[in-house]
């Protein structure tokens, strides 16, 4: 009785031992059938990086090649009139006296070839007074800007700009006159005050 016993007892330990080693295998090859599959939608469906677009190449400036690139000079038109001045600038010295009226002129020909035609003359100083021709210089012709500079209440040295604009083939020309003024002597050159009719009389 006792070896039935315990022969049953071995068939059972043994069978629950094989059970447990078949369910340990089972185990072992669901975790690889497992990680087949997750290797196969790895390789179906691999994760993409998200495309980031291609940015254009800018080119960058090349200093050398704007460098040698050619450089258009403005037009100028060969049939624009041409100032041509005797002199540009005049010095009166420094012999004004305070309160005199000194006036330059300065003589140009137009050596283009269609007519000048000056359109402003405008000094610096309210104190210089320019004049100049109102009609058109023909080709050749000469034509003269006078510069006026009155000296009341300016003793001193002056400099001043006579700046003329015009449809010559350099539109704008500045003149330049200078010169001293110096003081009155109040005990010279004062004007007699004349005598009244009633005066006169007496």
């Amino acid at each position: 009785m006792y070896k039935v016993i315990t022969t049953i007892l071995l068939i059972a330990v043994l069978s629950s031992s094989i059970f447990a080693q078949e369910a340990v295998e089972k185990k072992v090859k669901k975790k690889k059938l497992f990680k087949k599959e997750q290797k196969a939608q790895e390789v179906d469906n691999p994760l993409q990086a998200p495309t980031v677009p291609e940015k254009p190449a800018v080119k960058a400036p090349s200093v050398v090649n704007d460098m040698k690139a050619p450089v258009e000079a403005p037009e100028v038109d060969e049939n624009a009139p041409v100032f041509e001045f005797m002199e540009e600038s005049f010095d009166f010295g420094n012999d004004i006296i305070d309160g005199e009226k000194k006036t330059h002129t300065f003589k140009f020909t137009n050596v283009g070839e269609s007519p000048l035609i000056i359109e402003k003359v405008k000094a610096s100083c309210g104190c210089t007074t320019p004049n100049w021709p109102k009609t058109p210089i023909a080709p050749g012709e000469v034509g003269e800007i006078t510069a006026t500079y009155n000296s009341k209440g300016r003793p001193g040295k002056f400099n001043k700009a006579v700046r003329i604009t015009s449809n010559a083939a350099t539109p704008t020309k500045v003149l330049y006159i200078k010169g001293e003024v110096q003081r009155a002597n109040p005990a010279e050159g004062l004007p007699v005050k004349k005598k009244s009719i009633v005066e006169e009389s007496n």
